[in-house]
This record gives structure tokens, C-alpha cells and sequence, in this order.
């Protein structure tokens, strides 16, 4: 703050900026304030005059009896003034510099003093701890953070992490996934400019509606995340709610354009003293932003353009035949294996593999377009259109079980297309100082392609080699008929209402409504194994095809559309000045006429319609929170409320897919099928049932079914503190979130039955034929998440440093972790040892303790061009993961891929000592090495079944730094030039920062298991082996220019 004498009465201002409860998923921000004279008595009728000065558009009001003034719908950021126009005697400073946060009310408290001397204060617009509170734990991210972190990827992900709470993990395949509290990354929602951008389906893991994030961070005004909200009007989510809103054009053009470049000149190769061979590659992101008026006063517009393109090494190599294992080697497959089955592809079936060793281009391209029109003083509007396209060149095997012995052709990877666009229309009206309004409606288009890199013009071939490993050639099974577009509807009403001083009532409708189209035949092409090469050479195998019953993989396309009607009101009780009270009620229901087809042996075996879907649920969730101010320097916040909602649409869509009346197998042997054309006896085969006879598996939703939901309980405190020599005005703050599951989805088989028991008691099941899986509910699961922060500023003559510091603990567990797409996946992937059970295990999000801190330094140091250095860095403890056994019907269930044979999921049984009766050993079996694993593994108990999610891999550090140099041209336009190192530490050296992980789910098998006279017979002890996340594990730079005015 800065004092400026003046010849004047003295009117001293004092100003609290108070940061009061968030507004739902919101695009704007609001103002609250009280007007008080020198006595601290409330003052009416007087005129208040809010300009945000960007635009120059103002706002008018008069205080209440309790000399209370309030608006929303204001447009983020700012800076704002708020004078005192009419009304009273007294004279009041204007309050300069006030910026708006996103979804949140900014709290403005004016006193004036009486005439004495000539004093006046100029507030810097910093929020003050004093009053400084949210509803419910969150986190606010502006420009400077956001221009303050190394972000690489130019992914908002990199910014979330600077926060202890959101967990970042490069290692998942198909990431970064980002878990928000420890929940299900799949359960986050992400929204920007009041458009739910989520990955509806629920096939990305990093929650994006296609692979890279669908905005460019020059775009963001302001991110917000909000981990539980108690406000009626947020939901659709059981994780986190990111929140987005745009920047828009001013009175004045600014904008900027900037060019990123990073290549194999610019990253480590080494990573505890391995070279993890990242091979050669490009990438270039490039694009601009510029907003200003079309009418001034009146209209404006803001444009953000993006463009990466990438050149990228394939992360795979085969087997160097040197007798030591390269992170991601392909053992068994050689150089040699690959040139001979590549030949007789050649002569023997006329078709091209393509090459191994390849490099891919990839690109994404953002577009987003906003214009604003402020219509009067009372009545804003707001348009935001976006439209996104990109590739990725994806290797579904290599990737999905990256230490499995089978290589991948160029031929058997793929391209995946994915679109966006975005378009959303919102209109904020204040039709009275007590009343306002806010309408929306938005519509969001996703398309995703996933198409072979050489066409769809050949089957999916498996073949051994001579040395165990396998190679796939041609299309992979799951991209044979594999495309999704779904589209999302969206209108919103919502109404403010200032019933008096001390309540501030919100009612709210909103409709939503979701059309998808999927294309999912797996295996339409067919799919053949050969055990050898020869045999690969002579068409000696069983060719398999999946497809429709009239053999065209369209007749079986998933089409079908629900929606959901919500309404919620809420009462926001200023009981004191330092108690507010806020309680409510959020009502959803479904409406899903479109059924899947009826199959009548379902009905006939389980005596209910396999047409069951999510029309005519209902969700109910009430909320309630309090803040309480303690004193000036302390704030108290807790609530409790009903989450709900958000769930995969993909669950939804596989009691579609997979009705068992439209698809079915069917295959012939040997020389009948070339490779290319379905053989007329297969089309035969398929119109009358193929292998099930027309009933198949199905998967289909319980009749009793209700929408996951989890109850949350916060506790929270934020208090402003001295710290002695380590100096004042610290802001420290501690989170509690307790969290009970009221229903989860989990997957129960229907058909199965236990015959038997296993030597340690586990069950063997039957093996029925059609499987069954039923979505259904179960009420386990719970988690605690304890989080502390410190922020502090230091301001000294050697430049501005600011510290930020976070811990998080979390304690969660689960039945099912959710985190599959396919249903028989959801049931087989998870270890366990007894997969029709419900039993508790640690949560596959659970990561026990993270740490966060991050430190800024700034300073002129030549003219008035500002330097800057952040570095920050992220310690986090690492994934879960469990020991298993390789089993092949050991333990009965359904056969094939699907089963827990085919994902090694049946948990190890640990024997107690060398004599334990229940295990006897083959002959050849490697006991010294077994026992010395198991009895060096802490996480194993001797004589016990092993736990899903048991034992941890090893901790994960990195530092990350940013250099920013700012170069002032003239005016405002400036030149930076920035330099990023991610993972900096294992450029000082190579035994730091390395990532390293079990790939889902999380497996890692140590023995093959059989079942003899009553004990496990147990051969071929392999030690578990975590993958290394190449890139991730080494340093990686780039340099930067960017031109703004």
C-alpha cells in the first residue's frame, strides 16, 4: 500500500477484499460491499459506481438499508474502480486496481474517517488475508502463474501441478492423467467458458476430449479448480471441476505471437546410467492472440490461434540379441525375425508390414474466436467458438503392455483424428439491483477417428518366433471398425436474487443432452495367430472374425441418446458479518428413451430385460457450507454435500455395444482366408449365429442401478501468520476432505458359479458360457485427503521472490477402480482373488504423500526489463501396484482375452518359507531367486494372498525451470525470450528424476500357477520390472519467443 499526502479534508479508505463463495462452474465474477461512516454505522440511497476500466463500461447502485451494494456477471480480471458518486456528505477515495477472480465475489468494505489532515491511499488491488475465504477446498491460477511455469507440452496440466492436491502422472499411458484429491481420473470435469469440454466417453486418460488439451495457454484470463464445491449449482462430478474462462478484447488492441521449439538437441538420453535411446525429433508450436474493439465501449473481440506439428521416434526397439534388457526392448523379437516375416508377407500374402524403426508426424491445431457486447449497462453478452484438430500416431499393444515380449509393425499402429468444436452463447442480465440473471447455451461436437497407418485393408496377424516373442502385422483388432462422435447440448438459466442483506437466494434449471454414435467391431477384418513363422508362411492357423450378423460391421454401430433435466435452489445466509451459512438442494433426472435390443435368452437366464439404461434415474444432493471469519487474520470453512454424476458414457454405451443378439464369432482354418476377403463360409457362419448361436455375451446395467455418487465432508482453515526470522504476512492453510462412497459402479458376471476352492481358499469358478456382465452398484469405499499450504512474498532490494510450498496425504480405497472402457476389462484387469466379490483394496488414484513447492524470483536488472526464474518441483510418492500369478483356467471364469487369465489379475499367493504345503515347485523352478524377491519385497506377508495396490514403486522427483527474459521495444510492445528444462535434475545428473512405473493395471506377474493334488505347482519366476517412462525420465528444453503489445 502507498500513502500520498494531499491539501485536502482527510478521508482515510480502508478497503477488505474478501473472496466469498464461488459461483457454479461460472464464466464471471461479483462484487459485494458495504458502505460505512466514521462511526461503523451502515449508510443508504448512496450512489456506487463499479467501472471495469478495460472496457470502459460502468455499473451504477445504491446501498441497501445496510449500506450494502452488489452486482454480478462481471467479466473476469480487471482492474476495476468502485467510487462513491451521490448520496452522503462524506468523501471516499476510489478504489483502484481491483481484480476480479474467477467464480468468486470479491468483498469491498469503504469507511470514510472524519476531516482532519490530508492523506490519501492508493490499494495495490492484492487480496487481503483478512476475510480472504473460499467455500469448500480450491485453487485460483491468473496469467502470472500460468506465465511462470515450464510448460513444454503447453498443457494446463503443467500449471495444476504447481498445486500438491493434483497429482500429474507422465507415466500413464495415454496421459498425463490428472487425479484431483486422489479421485478417478476419469471423474474431473473440465470446463472453459461455461462449455463442459470433458472426455464424455471416457476414453482418454488424460480427460481431455482428444489427446492434447483443447486450449492454448496464451488464450486463459484465469483456471480455476474446485475440488468440492458445496454449491447447488456445480455437479456433473465426482473428482474436480476445472474451470476456464477466456481472455476478451478491451478498448485498446493488445495481443501477442510466439514461437516454441524443442528437438533431440534438447533432451537427455540417459537415466541411471542407461541410454534410453529417445531417437531423433521435432517439435515446433507456434501461433498468436489478439483482441481489442469493434465498437468501442461496446463490442470487442478476442482471437487465439495454435499450431503444433512434431516429428516423433518410435519408443520401441527389438531384441539386440547382447543379453541385457533396454528399457522398452522387445525380447524375442530380432531384426532378423521382423526381415523374414516382412518378406513372406511380401511374396507369400502380397502385403507390406511397412518398417519398425519409424518416425511419425503428429499435429494439433487450436482456434478460438470470443466476442463480448456489452448491450446497455444492465445487460452483457458473451460468445466463445472453438474448433480444434489433431492427430496422434498410437501403438495399442506396444503401449498397452509395454513389457509384454510382442513387437508391433508400422502396419498394426494407427492414426487417431480427433475434432472439437466448441460454440457458447451467454447472456448476463441485471434487471434490478437485487435481481439478476444468467442464461447459456452451448453445444460441443467431438469426432474421433482411429484409423490404421496402412489402411483397413488386411486382417490382424500374431506370429511366434523362434526365440518365444511374437510380432502383430496389419490393422490391430480394435481399429477394424473403431469411430465415435458424440455431441453435447447444453442450456442453463440461472437467477440471483438479494432477498435482503442477509440472504442471497440462486435458483437455477439446467438441460443437457448427449447424442453418441460408436462404431466398435473388434476384429471385423479377422484375427489370426501363428505359432511360428513357417506356419505363418504356410496359413496354417485358426482365423477369427467378430462382426455383425449380416457380416457388415455398420449394421452394428451404437447410436443412442440421453439427457438430463437439473434443477437447484439455494439460500446464502449472512447470519454476521463473520458467519455465512450456505444450504441447498441440486435435483437431477434422466431421461434415455433409446433401449438396446432386446435379447430374449438374456431375459429367459435372468428373468429381466437386458434393455435396462439410465432413463428415469433421479440424483439428489444437498449441500451445505459455512465460513467463518475467527479475526482478521483467520477464517474457518467446512460443508458436507452429495457429489455426483460424471460417470464414463462409455459404461452406458456397452450394454449397447454388446446387446449378444447383433454380433457374434465365427472363423474357419488355414488356407480358407487370404488375409483380405471374409470367406463366404465365415459370412455363412455369422448369418446364422456364428460360434454362439446367435447368444453372446452380453453386458447390460442391473435394474437396481443408481448414479455414482460420494458424500464429502471439508474442513478448512487459512490464517495470515508471522513466523518470526522466517518474516511475516505468511498465508498458511490446512485441508481436511473426508469422502464416503454412496453408490459406485462395479461389474458383477451373472452366470458364474464356484465349484471349488483353490489350495488357499480362494474360489474356482465354472466357465459359462454366454458371460454376463452387469453394471451394478456397490457402497464401499472411502478416502481422507489432508493437505497444508504456505505462500509468502518477499519483497527486498535484490528482486521479488515468492515461496509456495504444499504436502498432501491421501487414504482412499476401493472396490473397483473404473478406470477401464471395455466392460470385461473393468471386471478382469484389477488383481484380485475373487473377482465376484466386493473387497476393499487401495485405490489405483491413491498416492500416499505429495509435495509441491515452487519458487519465483524477479527483478529489473537493465533498464525496466523484467528477469524472471521459477523453479519448481513435484515429489511425490509412486504408483500402486500388485503381484499376481500367470494362470490359464487355473481358477475357471470365462475364457479368452477377457478372462483374468488374459490380464495376469489373479493375485500371488505367498508362501510361507521353502515347506509351505499349499505350493510345491516344478523342477526347474528358480527358488533362491523367488524367495530372496519375495522376502526382500516389505509390501508381501509370508503365507498370505497379496493385496491389489499392496506395494509402491519408487518415488518420483522433479525440478523444473523457467527463465523468462522480458525486452522492452517501445510502449508496450516487449519481446521475451524464455528458456524451459523439464526434469532439470537429471541433466545435473542422470540418477535423478526418473520415472518409472507398473503400466495399468498396475500387474505385475512373478510365477506361472497351476493346480496339482491339491497344491499350487508354481514355474517361472520373473522378477517384476517396472517400465520407464522414457521422456519423462530424462531433462527436455526449449526455447521460446514471444512478441505482446
Amino acid at each position: 500500500m502507498r500513502v500520498n499526502k494531499i491539501a485536502a479534508a482527510i478521508i482515510a479508505s480502508s478497503m477488505l477484499l474478501t473472496q466469498l463463495p464461488v459461483i457454479a462452474s461460472d464464466t464471471s465474477s461479483a462484487i459485494r460491499g458495504q458502505v460505512l461512516d466514521v462511526t461503523g454505522n451502515a449508510l443508504a440511497n448512496v450512489t456506487v459506481v463499479v467501472t471495469h476500466q478495460p472496457t470502459g463500461k460502468t455499473k451504477t447502485l445504491t446501498t441497501t438499508q445496510g449500506g450494502v451494494f452488489q452486482t454480478k456477471g462481471l467479466p473476469v480480471g480487471g482492474p476495476y474502480t468502485v467510487r462513491i458518486t451521490g448520496g452522503t456528505e462524506l468523501k471516499f477515495n476510489n478504489i483502484e486496481d481491483l481484480f476480479l477472480q474467477l467464480g468468486q465475489v470479491s468483498k469491498v468494505s469503504l469507511t470514510a474517517s472524519a476531516v482532519q489532515k490530508i492523506e490519501r491511499i492508493e490499494v495495490s488491488g492484492q487480496l487481503s488475508m483478512a476475510g480472504a475465504y473460499r467455500k469448500g477446498p480450491s485453487t485460483d491460477f491468473g496469467e502470472g502463474d500460468i506465465n511462470n511455469t515450464a510448460a513444454i507440452s503447453r498443457d494446463l496440466k503443467s500449471v495444476l501441478q504447481r498445486d500438491s492436491r493434483m497429482v500429474v502422472d507422465p507415466t500413464a499411458d495415454g496421459g498425463p492423467a490428472l487425479s484431483i484429491a486422489g479421485g478417478n481420473v476419469r471423474g474431473n470435469s473440465l470446463t472453459i467458458d461455461g462449455v463442459k469440454q470433458n472426455d464424455d466417453f471416457g476414453l482418454n486418460k488424460n480427460g481431455y476430449p482428444g489427446r492434447r488439451t483443447p486450449i492454448s495457454l496464451d488464450a486463459i484470463e484465469q483456471l480455476a479448480v474446485n475440488i468440492a464445491p458445496f454449491e447447488v449449482s456445480y455437479g456433473d462430478f465426482q473428482g474436480g471441476n476445472v474451470n476456464i474462462v477466456t481472455k476478451s478484447g478491451t478498448n485498446e488492441f493488445h495481443g501477442s505471437a510466439f514461437y516454441y521449439r524443442s528437438d533431440d538437441s534438447m533432451v537427455g538420453d540417459d537415466s541411471e546410467g542407461e541410454d534410453l535411446n529417445i531417437g531423433d525429433f521435432s517439435e515446433d508450436i507456434y501461433g498468436f492472440t489478439l483482441g481489442g474493439p469493434l465498437v468501442k465501449d461496446v463490442l470487442f473481440f478476442f482471437a487465439s490461434y495454435e499450431k503444433f506439428d512434431a516429428s516423433k521416434p518410435y519408443q520401441f526397439t527389438l531384441d539386440n540379441e547382447n543379453g541385457v534388457v533396454d528399457p522398452n526392448e522387445k525380447i524375442g523379437v530380432t531384426q532378423a525375425d521382423f526381415d523374414r516375416i516382412s518378406q513372406i508377407a511380401q511374396d507369400v500374402w502380397n502385403y507390406d508390414i511397412g518398417g519398425y524403426n519409424t518416425s511419425s508426424d503428429e499435429e494439433d491445431e487450436k482456434i478460438l474466436l470470443k466476442f463480448d457486447w456489452f448491450i446497455d449497462d444492465d445487460h452483457r453478452a458473451s460468445f466463445t467458438y472453438q474448433d480444434n484438430e489433431g492427430n496422434t500416431v498410437r501403438d495399442f499393444w506396444a503401449e498397452t503392455f509395454p513389457n509384454a515380449n510382442w513387437a508391433t509393425a508400422e502396419s498394426n499402429r494407427y492414426n487417431m483424428n480427433e475434432s472439437l468444436k466448441a460454440y457458447s452463447l451467454q447472456v448476463f442480465s441485471d434487471w434490478t439491483d437485487d435481481l439478476s440473471t444468467e442464461f447459456k447455451y452451448a453445444r460441443k461436437e467431438v469426432n474421433t477417428e482411429q484409423i490404421p497407418l496402412f489402411g483397413t485393408n488386411f486382417a490382424q496377424f500374431l506370429i511366434g518366433t523362434p526365440n518365444g516373442g511374437q510380432l502383430y502385422i496389419g490393422p490391430d483388432q480394435f481399429r477394424h471398425a473403431n469411430a465415435l462422435s458424440n455431441d453435447r447440448d447444453m442450456l442453463k438459466f440461472k437467477a440471483d436474487y438479494y432477498f435482503n442483506d442477509e440472504h442471497f437466494l440462486t435458483f437455477g434449471i439446467e438441460y443437457e443432452k448427449l447424442d453418441i454414435v460408436n462404431t466398435f467391431v473388434f476384429g471385423s477384418l479377422g484375427m489370426t495367430t501363428f505359432a511360428t513363422i513357417e506356419n505363418f508362411e504356410n496359413n496354417k492357423g485358426f482365423h477369427v472374425f467378430q462382426n455383425a450378423l449380416t457380416g457388415n460391421a455398420n449394421d452394428a454401430v451404437d447410436k443412442f441418446e440421453y439427457s438430463t433435466t437439473t434443477f437447484y435452489a439455494q439460500d446464502e445466509w449472512s447470519i454476521t458479518d463473520d458467519l455465512t451459512l450456505t444450504y441447498g438442494l441440486r435435483y437431477t433426472k434422466y431421461s434415455n428413451d433409446d433401449k438396446p435390443i432386446l435379447n430374449n435368452n438374456f431375459v429367459s437366464r435372468h428373468g429381466y430385460s437386458n434393455q435396462n439404461n439410465y432413463d428415469g434415474l433421479e440424483l439428489l444432493e444437498p449441500r451445505f457450507g459455512a465460513n467463518y471469519t475467527y479475526d482478521d487474520n483467520t477464517i474457518i470453512r467446512g460443508g458436507f454435500g452429495l457429489f455426483g454424476g460424471g460417470a464414463p458414457n462409455v459404461w452406458l454405451s456397452n450394454s449397447y455395444g454388446n446387446d449378444g443378439v447383433r454380433k457374434t464369432f465365427a472363423g474357419c482354418a488355414d488356407d480358407c482366408f487370404d488375409g483380405k476377403s471374409t470367406p463366404q463360409a465365415v459370412l455363412d457362419f455369422l448369418a446364422v449365429g456364428g460360434f454362439s448361436g446367435g447368444n453372446s455375451d452380453t453386458n447390460s446395467i442391473d435394474p437396481n442401478f443408481e448414479i455414482p455418487s460420494t458424500w464429502k465432508v471439508n474442513l478448512g482453515i487459512e490464517r495470515r501468520q508471522d513466523l518470526g526470522f522466517l518474516g511475516d504476512n505468511w498465508q498458511l492453510s490446512a485441508d481436511v476432505l473426508f469422502s464416503w462412497v454412496k453408490d459406485a459402479a462395479i461389474y458383477h458376471e451373472l452366470n458364474m458359479h464356484q465349484v471349488d476352492n483353490a489350495p488357499d481358499g480362494r474360489p474356482i469358478y465354472d466357465s459359462p458360457t454366454p458371460f454376463d456382465l452387469s453394471l451394478t452398484n456397490t457402497d464401499q469405499g472411502e478416502a481422507q485427503v489432508w493437505s497444508f499450504n504456505a505462500n509468502k512474498n518477499f519483497y527486498t532490494e535484490f528482486g521479488n521472490f515468492n515461496l509456495n510450498m504444499g504436502y498432501t496425504y491421501q487414504d482412499i480405497t476401493e472396490i473397483n477402480p473404473g478406470n477401464a472402457f471395455v466392460a470385461f476389462e473393468g471386471y478382469s484387469m484389477p488383481a484380485d482373488s475373487d473377482f465376484q466379490s466386493e473387497t476393499l483394496y487401495n485405490s489405483e488414484f491413491e498416492v500416499r504423500h505429495i509435495i509441491a513447492a515452487n519458487l519465483t524470483w524477479s527483478n529489473e536488472l537493465f533498464g525496466d526489463n523484467l528477469t524472471t526464474i521459477s523453479l519448481m518441483y513435484n515429489g511425490r510418492e509412486g504408483r500402486h501396484y500388485s503381484h499376481t500369478m500367470r494362470s490359464s483356467g487355473t481358477f475357471g471364469g470365462f475364457a479368452g482375452f477377457a478372462s483374468w487369465d488374459g490380464y495376469n489379475s489373479q493375485s500371488l499367493y505367498v508362501p510361507n518359507g521353502e515347506s509351505d504345503p499349499l505350493v510345491t515347485y516344478s523342477d526347474d523352478f528358480d527358488k533362491q531367486g523367488f524367495f530372496d524377491y519375495i522376502n526382500g519385497t516389505n509390501c508381501l506377508s509370508a503365507g498370505t494372498i497379496s493385496r491389489r495396490h499392496s506395494c509402491t514403486s519408487s518415488w518420483i522427483h522433479r525440478f523444473d525451470l523457467h527463465i523468462a527474459q522480458e525486452i522492452k521495444i517501445s510502449g508496450e510492445h516487449k519481446l521475451e525470450l524464455t528458456f524451459d528444462i523439464e526434469n532439470i535434475g537429471n541433466l545435473l545428473n542422470d540418477e535423478w528424476g526418473r520415472a518409472e512405473s507398473y503400466v495399468q493395471p498396475f500387474n505385475a506377474p512373478v510365477v506361472d500357477v497351476t493346480i496339482k493334488n491339491g497344491q499350487y505347482v508354481y514355474d517361472n519366476f520373473t522378477k517384476p520390472t517396472p517400465t520407464v517412462a522414457k521422456i519423462p525420465s530424462v531433462w527436455k528444453a526449449q526455447f521460446g519467443i514471444r512478441y505482446r503489445f
